[in-house]
């Protein structure tokens, strides 16, 4: 795979000419365009978001990190923005300052229009940007309002792509597979090499380190490619993927194939599995009527949660001792695995493999599986979100277009999500049972420590007498936590905003 080459500030595409801030609202004010009234921005650039991904996927855009940084660095960029103007929340990179009446909307457009100009040029990429953000503005009234939000759109875009300069995203390192049946070598047909060995030291959006989730042990406990190959359960998954996951599998149903096909999005030209749960986001989000405000932070979240799922993933994939082989490689060698219970098959092929889908394995590790991880990342996050994991919502995908299929709780989904890679041929259900409890365990602790409604500092969803006593216990202090306006200090302008929240 071609390396970005690039820090995030860097386009995509030449003879680029950065705007001033003067210029860029100047322009605002000049743009016409089809009116967008009524419309939610978040959105409106959330499906821009998803057509940039299909666009971009022969670069770094083929894959899930890169794909969960891009996304994360547009919703943060709309959320601070937006709620630098409403000040409900705790900011993710901080507060900027605004005028009494600007604009949410021209803040919120303005953030993601600047943040994917900032990491995408190409011409087509720019034309969808500029048509879409032409419209947005055009819908908005002109005013000092208006031009405050552009402002402070830019501010809070130009502060998230800052923040994540030099996190390690461009820093690639040669990989060197372990020796021996269990280790990842590329795979059939095309034995593509690994990507991403350095995401597993990205600077994480909020876990304290790419290890803070990693499972306590290897797959099944065991933390040693001889011992694992060795086990019982070892030779159980075997089984399990040889049978349900081969290209002509007499055991899988009609509909776990479909289910295979809908979550895959691991083609070019698909919003990619991350992209999928975005769209499954604005899904529920239609469906539930929310406000800008609720879009704003809901999306901040998602996105939150799932570019540190990618870190997490990968982590474990890279960082370990357990580089896992895929199944493929594990079925054609299985005489070799030191398991007399895995009988091997140089034949085989997963429904991966299917000419009319895919022929690819993906060409990194298999524990743990990134879709179980996302996808677990995802349904928490939204479960928190609402309260609830009864949610039911009817969503296509790129990979089955035409094709709806319909859940009735978040981590329904999820668990179809993580075991259609054992359908699909690609993964173990090991991979997806540890890469479902690593992100279960990420989406909660993004949802109870990022983004929470400012005032509510025991972090137990309400802004109550108890917060009210530990902002007073900080009184004087520089204790962060309580500093809810961010001027260093907690003051009676902290308890202002505890009082404004209150209940």
């Amino acid at each position: 795979m071609r390396s970005p080459g690039a820090a995030c500030f860097e386009p995509r595409g030449r003879n680029v000419v950065k705007k001033s801030i003067v210029s860029f609202a100047g322009a605002v004010v000049l743009w016409g365009g089809v009116s967008g009234a009524g419309a939610d921005v978040v959105l409106e650039w959330n499906e821009q978001v998803l057509q940039t991904i299909r666009q971009n996927g022969d670069f770094e855009l083929s894959s899930p990190g890169w794909v969960s940084r891009y996304a994360a660095i547009v919703f943060v960029s709309m959320y601070d923005a937006v709620n630098s103007i409403a000040r409900t929340h705790e900011p993710f990179v901080g507060f900027e300052e605004c005028p009494a009446g600007t604009s949410k909307e021209a803040a919120a457009a303005t953030a993601a229009y600047r943040a994917l100009t900032q990491m995408f040029q190409l011409p087509v990429d720019l034309a969808q940007f500029n048509a879409l953000y032409a419209a947005q503005m055009a819908a908005i009234p002109d005013g000092p309002e208006k031009l405050a939000g552009v402002a402070l759109g830019m501010a809070c875009a130009d502060a998230c792509l800052a923040a994540r300069m030099g996190d390690g995203s461009t820093d690639y390192v040669e990989y060197v597979s372990g020796v021996g049946p269990g280790h990842w070598v590329p795979t059939f047909p095309d034995y593509t090499g690994p990507w991403g060995p350095h995401w597993a030291a990205v600077t994480p959006w909020c876990m304290t380190s790419g290890d803070q989730f990693r499972p306590a042990t290897g797959p099944f406990g065991y933390s040693d490619m001889t011992s694992l190959l060795a086990s019982p359960e070892w030779a159980a998954d075997y089984e399990d993927v040889l049978t349900n996951g081969a290209i002509f599998s007499l055991t899988r149903t009609e509909d776990e194939t479909i289910a295979a096909i809908y979550w895959a999005n691991d083609r070019n030209g698909t919003f990619k599995p991350p992209g999928h749960l975005l769209h499954i986001t604005q899904v529920i989000a239609e469906d539930r009527g929310n406000t800008l405000e609720e879009n704003a932070r809901l999306f901040a979240l998602v996105a939150l949660g799932m570019a540190d799922a990618g870190i997490a993933a990968w982590d474990a994939k890279y960082a370990t001792d357990i580089d896992l082989w895929r199944p493929i490689t594990a079925i054609w060698a299985g005489d070799d695995d030191g398991n007399p219970a895995t009988v091997g098959d140089p034949s085989w092929l997963g429904l991966s493999y299917d000419p009319a889908y895919l022929i690819f394995t993906p060409p990194f590790p298999a524990w743990v599986s990134g879709h179980a991880t996302f996808g677990a990342v995802h349904a928490a996050i939204v479960r928190n979100f609402y309260g609830t994991d009864a949610i039911t919502f009817t969503a296509t995908s790129d990979d089955t277009p035409g094709y709806w299929r319909t859940f009735h709780s978040l981590e329904a989904a999820a668990r179809e999500n993580g075991r259609s890679r054992i359908w699909l041929g690609v993964h173990y259900q090991v991979d997806v049972d540890d890469g479902f409890d690593m992100g279960t365990a990420i989406g909660d602790y993004v949802s109870s420590g990022f983004l929470r409604r400012l005032g509510d500092l025991d972090g137990n969803g309400l802004v109550d007498g108890a917060d009210l006593g530990l902002l007073l216990g900080a009184w004087g202090s520089k204790d962060p936590a309580a500093d809810l306006d961010r001027d260093g200090t907690v003051t009676g302008a902290d308890l202002g905003i505890l009082l404004g929240n209150w209940g």
